[in-house]
C-alpha cells in the first residue's frame, strides 16, 4: 500500500497503540486513552464531558427558534456546532495573526477558530502566528456554510478594523494585486497571447492542432487537481513552537503586544533538513597497501592459572543484570509500600476512582501535568483508587513517580469501604462501566446488552445516598461521574437536578426542541437530552466514534482532538495551550458574551470557547460557542485555550 494513503485504526487498550503504529496505521484513535483524559479532566473542570460531545455528536442546526427560559434551548444551541476546516483568502497570505483573524470572524459571523494546522503540525490556538492560505484553520460553527465565508473576506470588511491593522497599507496591495480586475485583465492578456500564436501556425492544422491542445490541457489540469485533492490529507504528528517574536517570554507579554506589528514575521512550518548519513561509505572497506614482508607474531603469553582471563562484553552483561536486578527489587518495594500505605482519616477535596481501568496512567497523568504555568504553585489534587481488582505491579510501575495516589482494595458497595475512602469528603467521585473489569469476559454469550450498565447503575445509586446521609452539613455533595454504555440507561440515573419539570408547557417546549435537532424519531440521542447530560456527569465512550466519522470529510482530526482534551506539550520554556476554566472577571458581571470575548482576547490573550452555567436550584448545562448578546452573570465559568 502506499505511503501516501492514511490508515485510520481505532483500539481499546493503550497498550496496542504501538503495535498498530508499527503495522504502518498514522491515525490512532484509543478510546481508553481518551475517554480517561475526559473523565480526569472533568474532576477538575466541570462540564468538560458534556462540552467535548456536544461536539462530536451530528445534530440538525438548532435555527429558527426563539431563545426560551428553558435550559434546552441553550444547551441544544451549542450542541449545532461542528468543527469544520477552512482557508484564509490569498491577498492575507501571511499578512494577518490568528488573534486577529479570531476577533474578526467573531464579531462578523460568529465563528470561533480554535486551531490551525499544516501538512503533519496542528497548534491550539498559536495566537502571533501569521495565517498563509495553504493552512488550515480548524473552526467552531453552527453553518455548514462557513468555509464560503471565510474565505469571501473582503478588504471591504477589513476596513471596519483598520486601527488594529498595522500594515493594513500592505493588505491594500495584495487586495488590488489579487482583485477580480486583475485576474481578468491577466486572464485576457494571456489569451490574446494564445490567439495571436495560433494565428501564426498554418491554417490546415489550426482545428487539429487546437483540438489536440485543449484535450491535453484538460488533462494535464485534471491531473494537477487530482494531485492537489490527494495532497490535501493531513497526517497528524506532533507540533512545533511558535514563530518567536521580540520579548516573548510568556503569556503576560502576550497582551501588551498588538496581533500585527509593523514588520510582518513570515511563519511557515519548515521541515527538518535531512541528516546525512555515513554508513554506507564507512561501511565499504578500503583496500589495505600491500605489505613486502610479513608481519612476525609475537608468541602468546602462558597464564600460570587455569582461568581464563575476563571477557568484557560478559563484565558489561553481569554488570547490566546487577542494575537490572537491584531496580526491579526497588521496584517491588515500591509496590509492597504502595500496597501498605493507608488512606489517610483525614483526607478530603479529593478524586475517588471507582473501578480499575485497562492503564491507570491514562487516568492520572492529566491530573499531574507540569505544564500547566498558571496551576505551577496549586495543591496536588491526591486521588484514591477503589477496585475489587488488586492492582497488578505492572500498573503501579506506571504511575510510581506520581504523588499522592493510594489503592484501597475492596468492594465500592461496602459502606466500611467507602468510609474508609473518605467518599463523603471527596471533591468528585468516577464510577467506571463494569466493561472495564474482567467479569464478563469469560461467558460472552450470557451478558444481556440491555444489562450491560447495571453495576454501573447500582453503585451510582449507593454511592450517591452514601455521600447524601454521610456528608456534614456545611459540606457540598461530591460531584459523581458515571460512564454507561447505552444512552438509554439515562433514564434510571438519579441525580438532585435530573428532574422533570412540573408545569406542561416546559414539558412542551423540551419535546419541540429536541425534534428540530434529531433527525428521526426513534434516535438515540434522544435520551442525552437531559439535564444530567447537559451538566457533564454521565459520559458516552460510544461518542469518540464520531471521530473517525469526521475523517473523511476534513482529513485527520484525531491528532487536534487530542491536543484539545490532553493539551499541547511544552515547548521549551513556553507551556502548551490547553482547554481550561475561569471564572467570569468582576468587570464583566452582567455584560453581553460578546465584550467578554473581546475584553479576554484583546487584552489578555485567551480564547473563549464557551460557558459553564451551574444552577443551584435548576438545571446545570454546558452552552458551546453563546451569541454575541447572552448576557454573563457571575457564576459562570468560561471554557477558554489559554
Amino acid at each position: 500500500m502506499s505511503t501516501l494513503v492514511p490508515i485510520f485504526v481505532q483500539v481499546l487498550k493503550t497498550d496496542n497503540i504501538r503495535h498498530v503504529h508499527l503495522s504502518g496505521a498514522n491515525n490512532i484513535v484509543c478510546l481508553d486513552q481518551l475517554k480517561l483524559g475526559i473523565l480526569a479532566r472533568s474532576c477538575v473542570l466541570p462540564g468538560v464531558s458534556a462540552f467535548v460531545c456536544s461536539i462530536l455528536f451530528a445534530f440538525r442546526p438548532f435555527r429558527g427558534v426563539d431563545r426560551s427560559h428553558v435550559w434546552a434551548s441553550d444547551f441544544l444551541r451549542g450542541c449545532s456546532n461542528d468543527v469544520y476546516d477552512v482557508r484564509v483568502p490569498r491577498f492575507l497570505d501571511g499578512l494577518v495573526s490568528f488573534a486577529f483573524l479570531a476577533y474578526v470572524l467573531f464579531q462578523e459571523f460568529g465563528i470561533v477558530p480554535i486551531a490551525m494546522g499544516h501538512n503533519d503540525e496542528y497548534r491550539l490556538f498559536p495566537a502571533k502566528t501569521r495565517v498563509r492560505c495553504d493552512y488550515k484553520v480548524y473552526i467552531l460553527s453552527t453553518s455548514p456554510d462557513c468555509s464560503r465565508r471565510v474565505g469571501a473576506l473582503s478588504l471591504t470588511l477589513l476596513q471596519k478594523y483598520q486601527t488594529m491593522l498595522d500594515n493594513f497599507d500592505e493588505i491594500t496591495r495584495a487586495w488590488n494585486k489579487h482583485s477580480f480586475t486583475s485576474k481578468l485583465a491577466t486572464r485576457v492578456q494571456q489569451s490574446s497571447r494564445r490567439l495571436l500564436l495560433t494565428r501564426t501556425t498554418h491554417r490546415t492544422s489550426l482545428v487539429d492542432s487546437s483540438f489536440y491542445s485543449i484535450k491535453s490541457n484538460g488533462r494535464a489540469s485534471e491531473a494537477d487537481s487530482d494531485a492537489s485533492h490527494r495532497s490535501s490529507i493531513v497526517v497528524p504528528c506532533t507540533t512545533e513552537t511558535d514563530v518567536p517574536t521580540n520579548g516573548d517570554d510568556g503569556t503576560t507579554q502576550d497582551a501588551t503586544e498588538p496581533f500585527v506589528s509593523a514588520a510582518p514575521q513570515p511563519t511557515s512550518f519548515q521541515p527538518l533538513p535531512k541528516v546525512i548519513e555515513g554508513d554506507d561509505e564507512s561501511s565499504e572497506k578500503m583496500p589495505l597497501p600491500s605489505q613486502p614482508h610479513p608481519a612476525k607474531r609475537l608468541p602468546p603469553l602462558n597464564v600460570a592459572s587455569a582461568t581464563p582471563p575476563p571477557d568484557a562484553s560478559a563484565t558489561q552483561v553481569v554488570v547490566q543484570q546487577d542494575k537490572n536486578s537491584r531496580s526491579n527489587s526497588q521496584l517491588s518495594l515500591d509496590y509492597l509500600s504502595f500496597l501498605t500505605t493507608r488512606v489517610p482519616d483525614d483526607l478530603e477535596d479529593h478524586i475517588l476512582l471507582c473501578g480499575m481501568p485497562n492503564m491507570l496512567h491514562d487516568f492520572v497523568a492529566p491530573l499531574r501535568q507540569p505544564n500547566r504555568p498558571q496551576k505551577k504553585f496549586a495543591a496536588v489534587v491526591p486521588i484514591v483508587v477503589l477496585s475489587a481488582t488488586p492492582i497488578s505491579e505492572k500498573q503501579h510501575a506506571s504511575i510510581a513517580h506520581f504523588k499522592h495516589v493510594y489503592f484501597l482494595h475492596g468492594s465500592p458497595l461496602h459502606l466500611h469501604v467507602l468510609t474508609t475512602a473518605c467518599a463523603a469528603k471527596s471533591k468528585s467521585v468516577v464510577i467506571l462501566s463494569s466493561t472495564n473489569d474482567d467479569d464478563c469476559d469469560d461467558e460472552p454469550d450470557l451478558v444481556d446488552e440491555n444489562m450491560i450498565d447495571t453495576d454501573a447503575l447500582t453503585l451510582y445509586r449507593f454511592v450517591t445516598e452514601f455521600c447524601e446521609t454521610s456528608r456534614h452539613p456545611d459540606m457540598p455533595l461530591p460531584r459523581i461521574l458515571i460512564v454507561l454504555n447505552r444512552p438509554s440507561s439515562l433514564r434510571f440515573v438519579k441525580d438532585e437536578h435530573n428532574k422533570e419539570p412540573a408545569d406542561e408547557e416546559t414539558v412542551e417546549i423540551l419535546r419541540a426542541h429536541k425534534r428540530q435537532v434529531l433527525s428521526r424519531s426513534d434516535d438515540p440521542l434522544d435520551s442525552i437530552c437531559t439535564p444530567i447530560f447537559a451538566s457533564g456527569k454521565v459520559f458516552f465512550p460510544n461518542a469518540l466514534d464520531a471521530l473517525l466519522g469526521t475523517c473523511d470529510k476534513h482529513g485527520s482530526i484525531i491528532d487536534l482532538m487530542y491536543l484539545f482534551i490532553l493539551g499541547e506539550p511544552p515547548r521549551g520554556d513556553e507551556a502548551g495551550r490547553c482547554l481550561d476554566q475561569i471564572t467570569i472577571p468582576p468587570t464583566l458581571w452582567g455584560r453581553p458574551y460578546g465584550a467578554c470575548f473581546e475584553n479576554l482576547l484583546l487584552h489578555h490573550n485567551i480564547l473563549c470557547l464557551g460557558l459553564y452555567r451551574p444552577q443551584t436550584q435548576q438545571n446545570s448545562y454546558v452552552y458551546v460557542n453563546p451569541s454575541a448578546d447572552v448576557f454573563v452573570t457571575p457564576k459562570d465559568i468560561l471554557f477558554v485555550l489559554r
